[in-house]
């Protein structure tokens, strides 16, 4: 059987989903009805009536949550408070033990230096008056050889080495040289040294050699 002509919708009517003749199809929705989701609608054009206009996410922080997170001020302010409790509980144990034990008391005694003396309770200690010592000046002027005129001589010592005591008593009977060899052969800074170094004391101080110095020596009397 052939096919018959199409129907075509009366002249003034709306064409419908199922019209073939409307061009349409079954996708275009009638034009009394919104387009829905599915049809997306042109760039740039308006919402239809009763929409909201859609756009990108706000930006910015997300609400804060009741619960989810940990406040970093609270754990600070509890951690100096356990601290403060745990610093307190020491400080009481130890200012306990303390009441044991005796106090000490610091007395500062001026020594003429630094330094304190640290001395317990009830004690005593007594420092002898500050008292001023007066030296003697010992030191003689050094006596002028010129000013130094040889006189009879001493007695000469009779203790030390058996060859020293022989050449000061030579010195002591006007040998000169004896004198000389005394004064380099006695120990240093001993009498017998002294002795030879002032022919036989007949000098206060040294003049040197005693046989250039004093060619005629007063003998003993």
């Amino acid at each position: 059987m052939p096919p018959g002509p199409p129907d075509y919708p009366p002249p003034g009517s709306t064409p419908g989903w199922n019209d073939p003749g409307s061009g349409q199809g079954w996708g275009a929705p009638p034009p009394s009805q919104p387009p829905g989701w599915g049809a997306p609608s042109a760039p740039g054009a308006p919402p239809p009536p009763g929409m909201a206009p859609m756009g990108p996410p706000p930006m910015g922080p997300p609400p804060s949550g009741g619960g989810g997170g940990t406040n970093p001020a609270l754990i600070i302010v509890l951690c100096v408070i356990v601290l403060g409790a745990v610093v307190g509980a020491a400080i009481l144990l130890t200012g306990g033990d303390d009441d044991d034990e005796p106090s000490a008391a610091t007395t500062t005694i001026p020594s003429g230096g630094p330094g304190e003396i640290t001395l317990p309770d009830g004690g005593d200690i007594t420092l002898p008056s500050t008292t001023e010592l007066t030296i003697p000046d010992t030191t003689e002027s050094p006596i002028d050889p010129s000013n130094d005129p040889a006189g009879p001589p001493e007695e000469p010592p009779t203790e030390g080495d058996a060859a020293l005591v022989s050449l000061a008593d030579d010195c002591y009977q006007g040998d000169m040289q004896a004198c000389d060899d005394l004064f380099l052969q006695s120990p240093r800074d001993s009498e017998l040294e002294a002795y030879g170094d002032t022919c036989g004391f007949r000098f206060q101080v040294s003049h040197g050699f005693c046989a250039t110095a004093l060619t005629d020596p007063e003998l003993p009397s």
